[in-house]
């Protein structure tokens, strides 16, 4: 039946009814509206479309107001804000994209997936230790005091104080920076090395770009000056290959000795008047004897070896003192020898003693003065000769023989 009007009454729920257009001034109410709704206009106009059930709608127009309690689309499209407002979670299987940024007032943010950030990123810290990703620069940006920290316990820390540079490591641990090719260590903004490492290779240290020491197979090589302050111990050889000069402020000592190609064996190095080692022809020594080819020069004395208190002495000009065990035993002067008169003199066996023509006397010059031995006395078993003979020789005991050179033979001739 077609319904082309209806004036009064109601419209029985029993019958179908084909109309074109339904004018109602209150609530049309029906278990169920088939349709695409792209006809509805003004539906209920300022109270809208209420259902209580499930409505599809291939396009659905809002410029007001939508209300549910759940709902499925497919597409939306909102032209103004969309506010959510006691909604405990959004869950949604595509991307959201939020155009003017997403602000999180609390509860943090949880993701479960891979989630794409295009843009800067700012993680503030307290006192401006902030870390900022600069998107523009592709670069993780540390602020001054901001470290990054590796390790459960902090183990390994980088950070810049607005000054310094440090990567400081926890104390017990170690800090390997490992390479499989050569390890620099370079002048910011140049190529100039300062430390340069390589593997199974050299270790090389610069100055100013110019390589001045070396780890080599079997050691290290230094190229330039070596200055030690304190003690060089050198287990091994120290090779100087076209060195002119080994200058030291204080002593070398060499435990098994200093060879010197240009020295000779046998001979006794000496110091110039250059203040060069050299060994000359006249000082020799065979390890046992030493020889003085020429004029042996002595300041003060020459020391017994092992009896520091026996020494011949230079005590003055023209003079010199022979001592033994501290005691002054003979001097020699210009002038005179003389002899304590605490020493006693032991004189072997000679068989002539000849006294000069000149005055000679014992503690004196004068000649007159009695010359006597132990107990006063004189002994000789061979020629004594001289000039004059005084005394009348009554104490003259033992005089043997009658030639004429006898001072008995003298002494009977009146």
């Amino acid at each position: 039946m077609a319904l082309t009007r209806i004036t009064k009454g109601v419209i029985k729920s029993n019958l179908n009814y084909d109309t074109h257009n339904i004018n109602s001034t209150g609530v049309v109410t029906a278990t169920k509206f088939v349709g695409d709704g792209s006809g509805l206009n003004n539906v209920i106009e300022g109270v809208g479309l209420n259902t209580t059930g499930t409505s599809d709608f291939v396009n659905l127009n809002v410029t007001g107001i939508l209300t549910a309690v759940s709902g499925q689309f497919s597409n939306v499209s909102i032209a103004g804000t969309l506010t959510y407002e006691d909604v405990q979670n959004v869950d949604s299987v595509g991307v959201i994209t939020a155009r003017s940024g997403v602000r999180i007032s609390g509860g943090g943010i949880d993701v479960v997936g891979s989630s794409i950030f295009n843009n800067d990123i700012k993680f503030t810290g307290s006192a401006g230790k902030d870390l900022h990703w600069h998107q523009g620069q592709s670069a993780l940006h540390f602020h001054d005091n901001a470290k990054l920290n590796l390790g459960t316990g902090n183990d390994l820390s980088l950070y810049h104080d607005g000054t310094t540079n440090y990567i400081v490591g926890a104390a017990g641990t170690d800090l390997i920076v490992g390479s499989g090719s050569t390890l620099r260590f370079r002048k910011t903004g140049t190529t100039e090395d300062m430390i340069t490492a390589s593997p199974d290779a050299a270790v090389d240290l610069f100055f100013n770009g110019n390589k001045r020491f070396e780890t080599t197979n079997t050691g290290a090589k230094v190229t330039g000056d070596f200055v030690a302050t304190g003690n060089l111990n050198v287990l091994g050889t120290i090779t100087y290959t076209a060195s002119e000069n080994i200058d030291s402020v204080g002593i070398i000592t060499a435990q098994q000795g200093i060879q010197i190609d240009t020295l000779t064996a046998g001979r006794v190095p000496v110091v110039g008047t250059g203040k060069t080692l050299a060994d000359y022809a006249n000082f020799t020594y065979d390890g046992l004897h030493l020889g003085i080819g020429g004029n042996l020069t002595i300041a003060d004395k020459i020391i017994q070896l092992g009896y520091p208190n026996t020494h011949l002495a230079f005590p003055a000009a023209n003079t010199f003192k022979l001592t033994t065990n501290n005691t002054e035993r003979l001097t020699f002067t210009n002038n005179d020898i003389s002899i304590p008169n605490s020493t006693l003199i032991n004189i072997p066996l000679v068989t002539q003693v000849k006294l000069p023509s000149a005055s000679v006397g014992l503690g004196t010059d004068d000649a007159a003065t009695s010359v006597k031995g132990n107990n006063n006395e004189i002994l000789h078993v061979g020629v004594v000769t001289a000039r004059t003979y005084y005394g009348d020789g009554s104490n003259l005991t033992n005089v043997g023989g009658a030639s004429a050179n006898s001072i008995a033979y003298a002494i009977a001739l009146g």
